[in-house]
C-alpha cells in the first residue's frame, strides 16, 4: 500500500474496527476489483446508531468522512 491508501484504511479501521476494515479489505483484496466497488463498499459503513430514533441511520458526517478518506485512498 501507499502513503495515501494506508492512511485511509487506518482511518476508516479507525472509526469501524475490525469488523468494517475486514469487510472492506475483502472487496479491496478481491482479484479484479474495480475503483467503483471500493467506492461503494466504503460508502456502505455510513450510519451510526440514533438514540433518539432508538435505530441504526444515515448520518451526513459519516458520509464525509468516508468521502474525504476515499479521496486520500484515491489520491496519486
Amino acid at each position: 500500500l501507499n502513503a495515501n491508501k494506508r492512511e485511509a484504511l487506518l482511518s476508516f479501521a479507525f472509526e469501524e474496527g475490525e469488523g468494517g476494515i475486514k469487510n472492506l479489505a475483502k472487496v479491496i483484496n478481491k482479484e479484479g476489483v474495480t475503483d467503483k466497488e471500493i467506492r461503494s463498499k466504503f460508502l456502505e459503513y455510513d450510519v451510526a446508531f440514533d438514540k433518539k430514533l432508538g435505530r441504526k441511520r444515515h448520518w451526513k458526517s459519516i458520509q464525509d468522512r468516508r468521502r474525504e478518506e476515499l479521496k486520500i485512498y484515491f489520491k496519486k
